[in-house]
């Protein structure tokens, strides 16, 4: 008897691990979670023994099947930052096809090979081969599924909670009809009856599968467009700054082409000792670098021309800046990336500057940090701020149209192997950490 419970929780085991195996290839682990992975094994046999208890205790398999299909949506929550529609998708998913491997390990051979029913249920002499069979089946869906594209979706809130019902209630009738043909089976019900009724369970099944990538493939089509619409806007938006960065080149040629005439001035009033017209004219002339351009030279040049454009434009509407820029050599960051991280932050600052009624100010600090590179980032603006899920929102007046610069930060931050976050307490600030000893330099 012994030996009958521990091969039940092995397989219980084995069938929480396939489980486990599937969110990890399909999921991403949350950052904030230290020794991630020993604390997802650790929960994954915590839940083995819940499913191995229920069991024991004889819990129906629908009460059985109801509490674990809840608590792997609850554990895959905690520990993987996918959106919620996603972790149900696949949860969803793995039910069905443990299912599905259930009707092949135990109805299949008894219909197929005319066995009988105790031999395959627990403490029947076919179970352990029963068992192994139905491992078998479902490592092989959960491969195949590892190995399919990996993308996101996008459903709207009534879709989300329907797909969620619409899912329990198919599945729970699904494994009803499981139970009740092993019943049937048990009272000796005619064979052609339960032939049928499996037929039926597993055409079932069959065809939730097939809805379920249906509304798979809707969301990923909708996840689809809505990125290619934000892309657009990515692109126009960096075509402009990269516009701005032109012609502040072509600014800077003129000034380097008119510094010649300067400097023959002042070696004229020089050789003719005139003093008072030399200082008069060097004021003149330190008042119209000034008022022209204030250049950053930090070494890299992307980053001093997007940082010495954005200041310019922030001198024009009398936003008063502060800066402090160090670069390293060696960035994780490529040139597109780095002018659309900076750019986004900055214009973010315009903005918000511009809507403010105080003084308005823009300070910017760039620097290695401890093996990192920190970009800090503060202004002020109209003290409004749109905070969902601990999440900073756009309040403009469509977030689908709207707030990609923040989306856009973290992106390319995450993307880089940093994060971002986020203060908006008495002022705006957002503070960005990449690390510096990445070997992977990111494309546009």
């Amino acid at each position: 008897m012994t030996v009958n419970y521990l091969w039940e929780f092995f397989i219980d085991l084995l069938e929480i691990a396939l489980f486990g195996h599937l969110a990890q290839t399909r999921f991403e682990f949350r950052n904030s979670i230290i020794h991630k992975t020993l604390l997802w094994d650790i929960t994954l046999f915590v839940l083995a023994f819940c499913v191995f208890f229920m069991n024991l205790a004889h819990v129906s398999s629908e009460v059985v099947f109801l509490i674990s299909l809840l608590i792997n949506i609850i554990a895959s929550k905690i520990f993987f930052s996918n959106e919620n529609i996603v972790l149900i998708v696949w949860n969803v998913l793995f039910m069905i096809l443990a299912m599905l491997s259930e009707e092949i390990g135990i109805l299949i051979p008894i219909h197929l090979f005319h066995l009988e029913i105790a031999d395959l249920l627990a403490g029947g002499i076919l179970r352990y081969a029963s068992t192994l069979m139905y491992i078998v089946f479902l490592s092989f869906f959960v491969f195949v599924c590892c190995h399919i594209d990996n993308n996101k979706l996008f459903l709207n809130l009534t879709e989300k909670l329907s797909f969620f019902f619409l899912s329990i209630v198919y599945l729970f009738i699904a494994e009803s009809i499981l139970t009740v043909t092993i019943k049937l089976n048990k009272l000796h019900i005619p064979q052609t009856f339960q032939n049928q009724l499996t037929i039926f369970c597993i055409f079932f099944l069959l065809c939730y599968l097939a809805l379920l990538i249906f509304i798979y493939r809707l969301g990923v089509s909708r996840y689809k467009n809505i990125e290619y619409s934000r892309l657009q806007q990515i692109q126009q938006l960096e075509k402009k700054e990269f516009e701005s960065i032109h012609q502040m080149n072509k600014e800077l040629r003129v000034m380097k082409h008119d510094l010649s005439f300067h400097i023959n001035v002042i070696n004229q009033l020089l050789a003719e000792k005139n003093y008072t017209d030399l200082s008069n004219y060097m004021q003149q002339f330190k008042n119209s670098l000034n008022a022209s351009h204030q250049i950053i030279n930090s070494g890299n040049s992307v980053a001093d021309a997007v940082l010495t454009t954005y200041i310019h434009e922030a001198g024009q509407y009398g936003i008063h800046t502060e800066y402090m820029i160090h670069l390293p050599d060696q960035l994780p960051l490529s040139d597109i990336n780095l002018c659309s991280l900076l750019s986004n932050i900055c214009t973010n600052a315009i903005e918000a500057c511009k809507q403010t009624k105080e003084a308005p100010f823009f300070k910017c600090v760039i620097k290695p940090y401890q093996d990192t590179l920190f970009i800090h980032a503060e202004n002020n603006g109209s003290g409004q701020y749109n905070i969902q899920n601990g999440i900073l929102r756009s309040t403009k007046n469509s977030s689908d149209e709207h707030g990609i610069g923040l989306k856009r930060i973290k992106s390319i931050a995450e993307a880089a192997g940093g994060y971002v976050t986020i203060s908006t307490k008495e002022i705006f600030q957002i503070d960005i950490m990449i690390p510096l000893d990445t070997d992977k330099i990111l494309g546009g």
